[in-house]
């Protein structure tokens, strides 16, 4: 297949479309990425994509066409500039794309406005287009502090209802996303639950002996993430001088975070930074437990972080404050315990759980790697990716929406 995928994200930024286009390569298709240039989550595009350089890269067998964007900075403005950019730039940029594509996959994380010159390059084309939802639009603009009654949410409500009944396929990650999209769009759209994997690296060894109790945070750290729970659950459990948190990665929250652990006189602690995937099983090997946690929003409790699928893979128990798909997986599993989102003294309880009881570490590490083995594999995601894919190219051009 010769498949386009669209997507405002990729590598050196670390989300998963990247190893799922270079896994297409490696299976035989030939794969083009349209995208942004790199600037998440530090805000700022690298001295190796300014002025011109690196629009096209050959990556690992994948031809990756970048195009001009700003930066996302700090503020709500410059984020918009950002979303309107790529997607403006790269529409712009898909009218003198020549090759003949079987079919454009749009990896859509926020915004949605990134699946915009796909949908011009589909009906340009007459291409069929897969839409993947891992964030769900125009809720996600709740977590900006953006009201729904706001005359800007309706706008881009509208403009987001557009965009999903442009997809002659969609697929979801979290299973509650299905219901959202088709009240959204009033279509019978064929919608597929396509939960997310990890990469093979997380299948790690045991943890060696330690006096240590690590209590490991991973991932992106904004203010959808609520990552306040963790240090208040830190401060609580001061005294126990060998339980440890850390915190690794970045984001938009992450100096108001490092200012309240500063109030809170947190020496249990520790911001580790941002690590390139390569690093991060170092990390998740000396952990004892993960720590998961999401800000209390219906929209958001929709949401099963990729974050899930990495902390199962490596066989150790999950301790969240969390509600909606995430509880309601996290509880099917036996793979941890759950508390409410922003329940600090739940989540300190459910530490100390696992703290005095080790071999039940063992035991729900176990069950949320045999979960996985179940509902995350690798390898069956793309089985299913590629069925998925040849059955939406046979439908054919001529079923493609007008």
């Amino acid at each position: 297949m010769k498949i386009l995928i669209v997507s405002q994200y990729y590598h050196p930024e670390r989300f998963k479309v990247t190893d799922l286009a270079e896994e297409l390569v490696k299976r035989g298709h030939e794969i083009d990425v349209l995208t942004g240039l790199p600037n998440y989550p530090e805000g700022k595009i690298p001295e190796a994509y300014l002025n011109g350089k690196n629009r096209r890269e050959s990556i690992h067998g994948v031809n990756v066409i970048r195009v001009a964007l700003v930066a996302r900075g700090e503020g709500k403005v410059r984020l918009a500039l950002n979303y309107v950019s790529f997607a403006f730039n790269a529409t712009l940029k898909s009218f003198s794309l020549k090759k003949e594509y079987d079919l454009i996959l749009v990896y859509q994380l926020s915004p949605i406005l990134m699946a915009i010159p796909a949908i011009c390059l589909k009906h340009r084309k007459k291409i069929p287009l897969i839409l993947y939802t891992l964030d769900l639009w125009p809720d996600s603009l709740a977590s900006l502090g953006i009201r729904s009654h706001s005359l800007f949410y309706r706008i881009v409500k509208q403009v987001s209802r557009w965009i999903y009944r442009q997809a002659d396929a969609q697929w979801v990650s979290s299973a509650s996303f299905a219901e959202y999209l088709r009240e959204l769009t009033q279509k019978n759209t064929p919608i597929l639950h396509l939960p997310q994997y990890a990469e093979s690296q997380f299948d790690l060894p045991v943890k060696p002996p330690s006096t240590e109790f690590v209590c490991l945070f991973a991932g992106n750290i904004g203010k959808a993430q609520g990552l306040d729970t963790i240090l208040y659950a830190a401060q609580r459990l001061s005294a126990y001088t060998a339980i440890r948190f850390e915190i690794v990665g970045t984001g938009s929250d992450i100096e108001r975070l490092k200012q309240l652990a500063q109030q809170l006189d947190l020496h249990n602690l520790a911001f580790l930074g941002s690590h390139d995937l390569s690093a991060m099983p170092g990390f998740y090997q000396n952990a004892d437990l993960f720590l998961l946690t999401l800000f209390d929003d219906p929209v958001i409790a929709k949401t099963l972080p990729g974050k899930v699928q990495s902390y199962m893979a490596s066989g150790k128990p999950i301790v969240a404050a969390a509600g909606g798909e995430t509880a309601l997986v996290l509880q099917e599993s036996g793979a941890g315990r759950v508390g409410k989102s922003g329940d600090d003294l739940a989540m300190s309880e459910n530490i100390l759980h696992y703290y005095h009881h080790r071999d039940q570490v063992e035991i729900d590490g176990k069950k949320g790697k045999e979960y996985y083995a179940t509902h995350y594999d690798r390898a069956s995601f793309f089985e299913t990716l590629i069925e998925q894919c040849n059955q939406t190219i046979q439908g054919g051009k001529k079923h493609v929406s007008r």
